[in-house]
């Protein structure tokens, strides 16, 4: 347990429920630890005083004009809270329409997706959660009642086209929330807290969508936003809780570290947002079921008690056996129409695959370094994810990180394919491909070079298919895979290790074709037996029914 878990758990059992003081020293304290000297202690100092007038009995802060004047959007926030400005209508119109239409099918459960959107998996911030719900919502479809997957839709930057709703199947629809941002960020969704609220009001409303359960998913304001408005429409709100931030606020030795301004003030939001979704929910899920104790009640104490709310794990799923899409894979591999293309003639030697959205957690670039340290004389590498056409700063960024270690290395053209985000379809198929490529004693291997992964969708979906897979050692590929077992867990943390990692496990020369043959098939055993979409989606049915039955 490290420094910030001992400080939680401290203050947990020093908590006098009711008494205003105690709260007062314990929000004082976790800032003490989170801030430290990061921001000024005036600072500090305001952003406790504004968070505490959250607190249940706290006096009105007055009015928007008696408010202190700040920079600091992370007061404001927590004071334009305090001012009690009247709450979102339940009513009002979708903005720019007149003629709003209703959702198609009965709908019980609204789940959350505010970080992309899900007919957009691997492009922005639309990673593996995208392609979870859109496939979690159609096979809970018409069993769960009907599900709606709520979609933010930034008026401001969105580069496609409006579609308010998007239908599925007959019981699963996407339904996008038209609200201008700033910036689609943790910075950007708490400047527009209210602006969210409201829009999420005014396009349920508008659709007539009023749902019996809102499942959201992330310690954001666009998270906390749906949440107060579901507990003020009466429906049950589930959030699903993961220890992040909260595991990064110490170091490797345990300890508390040294944060920037703006970073420390996101982290004690996002630790505030946490805690106060645990309140406000009647049920608390964990990704995975075995990482409750485990990895969630160090930082969450309060999870201890249990009554009032109904707490499980479940794991998250992928479909087993996917339809084959007629795609040719060599053309795509090869077609010299784009940049980074395989050459034919280098088409047959073994690859490493690695699929994801580009962002800094993901670290392709890494594994790019890592390859072109020797790993490129005897492998392919086939890199999938990002918008290559109309890039946001982060993937241009780490395109242009790419391109760089290629530009400077001209004898790995022709060994490299990097090309934009596929629907999960066509990565699916990339994945079998590569898979059924049997009549070589060689073999191909999917690789995350992520720092860590939350849980790893892409894995499963890798492991589901057949192929061998490294992951990396930090986060919830260690839940399911057994090292040299079923896959490999390896160390991702810069190029030279990750190269050594990957020589050493997966790649070495010692490898025999009966133990590939073994952890192949122990890795689609796992999958199946453990990762199937459609019995997830059950548990998570079960799951909403019984915190109605609570």
């Amino acid at each position: 347990m490290d420094e910030f878990a001992r400080l939680r758990n401290k203050l947990y059992l020093s908590r006098v429920p009711g008494d205003r003081d105690n709260e007062m020293r314990r929000l004082k304290a976790l800032a003490d630890a989170i801030l430290g000297d990061s921001v000024s202690p005036g600072i500090s100092h305001q952003i406790v005083l504004a968070a505490a007038q959250q607190l249940p009995g706290a006096d009105s802060a007055g009015t928007a004009d008696t408010w202190p004047e700040t920079e600091s959007p992370y007061i404001a926030r927590y004071l334009e809270d305090a001012v009690g400005n009247p709450e979102p209508s339940a009513g009002g119109r979708l903005e720019g329409r007149t003629d709003p239409d209703p959702v198609a099918h009965p709908v019980s459960v609204v789940q959350c997706m505010f970080h992309g959107d899900p007919m957009r998996s691997g492009r922005g911030s639309s990673g593996g959660i995208a392609t979870l719900l859109l496939e979690l919502g159609s096979a809970m479809g018409k069993s769960a009642g009907g599900v709606v997957t709520l979609v933010l839709y930034n008026t401001k930057a969105a580069e496609y086209p409006l579609v308010p709703i998007e239908r599925i199947t007959d019981h699963h629809s996407i339904v996008r929330v038209p609200v201008d941002l700033d910036e689609e960020t943790a910075l950007g969704y708490l400047k527009a807290h209210r602006k969210i609220r409201e829009a999420v009001a005014a396009t349920l409303a508008g659709h007539g969508i009023r749902p019996e359960t809102v499942h959201v998913r992330f310690l954001d304001d666009a998270s906390l936003a749906a949440a107060r408005l579901a507990v003020e429409m009466g429906a049950r709100l589930v959030t699903t809780i993961t220890p992040d931030p909260h595991r990064t606020i110490c170091g490797p030795d345990g300890l508390l570290r040294s944060l920037d301004a703006e970073q420390a003030l996101e982290i004690f939001n996002k630790v505030l947002i946490g805690d106060e979704l645990i309140d406000l929910s009647d049920g608390l899920l964990a990704i995975g079921r075995n990482t409750l104790g485990r990895e969630l009640l160090p930082y969450f104490p309060q999870l201890e008690d249990t009554r009032r709310k109904v707490i499980d794990g479940i794991d998250e799923g992928v479909r087993i056996r996917v339809e084959d899409t007629g795609i040719d894979v060599p053309e795509l591999l090869t077609d010299d129409t784009g940049p980074n293309r395989l050459d034919r003639a280098t088409l047959d030697r073994p690859v490493i695959l690695c699929i994801g959205r580009l962002a800094p957690v993901k670290q392709q670039t890494i594994l790019v370094r890592a390859w072109a340290r020797g790993i490129w004389e005897t492998h392919n590498l086939v890199l999938v994810g990002g918008d290559h056409d109309k890039p946001d700063p982060t993937e241009s960024r780490i395109i242009g990180e790419v391109s760089d270690v290629l530009v400077q290395r001209p004898e790995l053209e022709g060994k490299v394919c990097f090309f934009p985000a596929l629907p999960n379809r066509e990565v699916r198929a990339l994945q079998s491909w590569f898979s059924d490529r049997t009549h070589r004693s060689d073999y191909d291997v999917y690789v995350c070079p992520s720092i860590k992964e939350e849980f790893g969708l892409s894995i499963i979906e890798a492991m589901a298919s057949g192929m061998m897979v490294c992951a990396p050692i930090r986060g919830g590929a260690r839940t399911y895979i057994r090292h040299g077992i079923n896959g490999f867990l390896v160390d991702t943390s810069d190029p030279v290790t990750l190269q050594s990692e990957l020589n050493g496990t997966v790649l070495r020369d010692d490898i025999d074709s009966a133990q590939v043959d073994a952890i192949r098939r122990n890795a689609v055993r796992t999958a199946a037996d453990r990762y199937s979409l459609e019995a997830i989606a059950g548990r998570f049915i079960d799951f909403y029914r019984r915190v109605g039955d609570a």
